[in-house]
């Protein structure tokens, strides 16, 4: 799956479209996992180039769009023991899109240290500025380790671009973890045993140019039977300051939900 974007509009303006995720070997993807008794489960759905692919978990997309909401709302399920759901929402016009994630328990027994991440290989201008431009500068921009409040992940184009564009992972839920310099050809990250994905993710203000994948991984510890959790956040194509990024994040949400879908008192949606 590909995301465009044209930062003056499209049909207005300059015409100077390109896409995110699809240059060169395009890589954009999901992970989940589980554990039970300490034994991991996972799984990885998510495309390496037009001819190599990993579907671990069976999904179905149904069309959820609403009048100006464009929707779409995939299911999937791992291990006959977690189902996950996403729903992809963007509105006409916005330089965003917002992705609802629930995981819910649909086994007999409870599961430990419920995970899911989302994963590119950002090549914001490569469509534009040819192959020198694959390199991205990727920054931790904000943690909750260092009392931020957020956790955000920056993808920034260099300077010698043809034109300057972020993309910028965005999530005000405290269990969200930012990541950076992850391999994607072939990806070999592991949300358990890769400890730079959760359990030690990079600090605040880790930077690097490279030609790497960045992420943003949630732990929602344990779900009992039947029992789920929800969270959501964006994912910004622009060229426009982090301020304002988050300016209109904000701008976009209704009040804040508190779920109440089992005993746990992490469940929420922020």
């Amino acid at each position: 799956i590909g995301m465009s974007t044209d930062l003056d509009g499209f049909g207005v303006g300059t015409a100077q479209s390109f896409d995110y995720f699809i240059p060169g070997t395009p890589f954009v993807g999901w992970y989940a996992g589980y554990k039970v008794a300490g034994t991991a489960t996972t799984g990885r759905n998510y495309n390496v180039s037009n001819s190599s692919a990993n579907t671990d978990m069976p999904t179905t997309v149904s069309d959820t769009s609403s009048g100006n909401m464009l929707s779409a709302t995939a299911t999937s399920t791992l291990g006959s023991t977690l189902q996950i759901e996403q729903r992809i929402q963007f509105g006409v016009d916005d330089p965003f899109f917002r992705v609802t994630i629930t995981l819910k328990n649909v086994s007999s027994g409870s599961i430990d240290n419920a995970r899911y991440m989302w994963i590119v290989d950002p090549d914001n201008v490569e469509d534009i500025g040819g192959a020198t431009h694959f390199t991205t500068i990727d920054t931790i921009l904000n943690t909750f380790a260092a009392g931020d409040g957020k956790a955000i992940v920056q993808a920034e184009t260099l300077s010698t671009a043809p034109v300057q564009a972020k993309l910028v992972v965005y999530s005000s839920d405290s269990r969200a973890r930012s990541s950076r310099g992850l391999t994607f050809a072939p990806p070999s990250a592991n949300i358990y045993s890769d400890a730079s994905i959760y359990d030690s993710a990079p600090a605040k203000g880790s930077s690097a140019t490279a030609d790497r994948a960045i992420a943003m991984t949630w732990d929602v510890g344990t779900l009992t039977a039947g029992q789920s959790t929800t969270f959501r956040f964006f994912i910004n194509l622009s060229a426009e300051d982090i301020a304002t990024i988050e300016a209109k994040i904000l701008a976009s949400l209704t009040p804040s939900i508190t779920t109440d879908t089992g005993s746990s008192s992490t469940d929420r949606l922020t």
